[in-house]
């Protein structure tokens, strides 16, 4: 088995392993996530691991747990069948969201990740503004994004052109790669992102080719793949769960089911990045308290106006700006009403100390 080192174990992680100073302890990478289990990598084999008691009772969001990509320090004997995980050493990246539901609290899908491909289908999958939501996520994770439109044997020389053309307009920085399970060329391409080392993910929607993917870069069929349905031209639901493979290579690659809900955690500039047009213009805006309706002189509604910017564009930047600061201020207050109960919790302490200590006339 290669060493760890040539899987994304950087000096990064390196520094944080010799500050804790647990020699004792085996170093791992997450490449899988069961439901009473970790799987992890080390440098010798594959384990299994739970969280040690003090790991899961720490932990306050779930987003300070491990998750598939983490580098872990384990308490690991060969003579017994799990391992404990005792250590989550930081991360430079990750890709996260909000978890489904009511609830307020981070969900990490992937961690240390370098690039994450974002793959759409060329037929009835193209989607515009859940394109921009990734990209955000990406950005706002610190991950290079890069889009890979999939299945252009099932729509028309004309209709690729005009979906590049549309996709570029949202995203000029970023690269895009064609593909079709029929042209090996095309899927050959996907090389050039996976240098020895690097990790990447794939995420999307459901049925969109990602396993497709994973298995020709694997250079065989782990991954579930289903046919498309005639119905509607969409592929089926294949992946249940995230999993870490290694490439020959050097490069790791995760496979992750489909997205249905992508609401966006707090912003990092990840809004600003993707929607960057958007930022110039506001810029230019002659008022600093301008609406973007009206006001003449306003840089956004001239550029709808002359065609330079798509209005669709502009109202999908204004959610998901509302989004991540209702985010952002719900996170806020959960944040203070923590504090306050950490607090009265140590109040509630010193009291008891001191009925303790005049009771026992110390």
């Amino acid at each position: 088995m290669k060493p760890l080192t040539q899987m994304g174990l950087t000096p990064y992680f390196q520094k944080q392993i010799q500050e804790l100073d647990r020699l004792t302890l085996a170093v791992g990478r997450v490449v899988g996530e069961q439901r009473n289990y970790y799987e992890i990598r080390t440098n010798d084999d594959i384990i299994r691991a739970t969280l040690s008691g003090k790991m899961r009772n720490e932990a306050c969001e779930q987003s300070q747990l491990p998750c598939v990509g983490d580098f872990v320090l384990v308490d690991y004997n060969p003579l017994y069948a799990l391992g404990s995980i005792s250590h989550l050493l930081k991360r430079f990246s990750s890709l996260k969201r909000k978890v489904a539901g009511e609830y307020t609290a981070e969900q990490v899908i992937a961690s240390n990740l370098d690039t994450v491909m974002i793959v759409n289908s060329l037929n009835r999958d193209l989607n515009l503004r859940r394109i921009e939501r990734y990209l955000v996520m990406a950005f706002d994770g610190m991950i290079k994004p890069i889009l890979v439109l999939t299945k252009k044997d099932l729509v028309s020389p004309e209709q690729v052109h005009e979906s590049i053309k549309k996709v570029r307009e949202i995203a000029a920085d970023v690269d895009i790669v064609i593909t079709s399970s029929d042209d090996l060329d095309s899927l050959s391409s996907l090389n050039n992102y996976l240098g020895p080392g690097q990790t990447l993910a794939l995420i999307g929607s459901s049925g969109v080719g990602k396993s497709t993917i994973t298995n020709f870069l694997l250079g065989e069929n782990i991954q579930s793949t289903g046919d498309i349905r005639y119905t509607d031209d969409k592929g089926k639901h294949t992946t249940t769960s995230r999993k870490l493979f290694e490439l020959a290579g050097g490069a790791m690659i995760l496979d992750t089911p489909g997205l249905r809900e992508i609401q966006l955690w707090e912003g990092d500039g990840g809004v600003d990045t993707t929607f960057g047009d958007i930022i110039h213009l506001l810029s230019a805006c002659k008022y600093q308290d301008c609406n973007h309706l009206s006001n003449e002189g306003c840089a956004i509604t001239e550029a709808i106006d002359s065609g330079e910017l798509d209005q669709k564009r502009f109202k999908n930047f204004q959610k998901l700006k509302r989004e991540q600061e209702y985010m952002e201020r719900k996170i806020s207050g959960k944040n203070k009403k923590g504090k306050k109960e950490e607090w009265k919790k140590r109040s509630k302490e010193c009291r008891d100390r001191t009925k303790f200590l005049r009771k026992n006339d110390l």
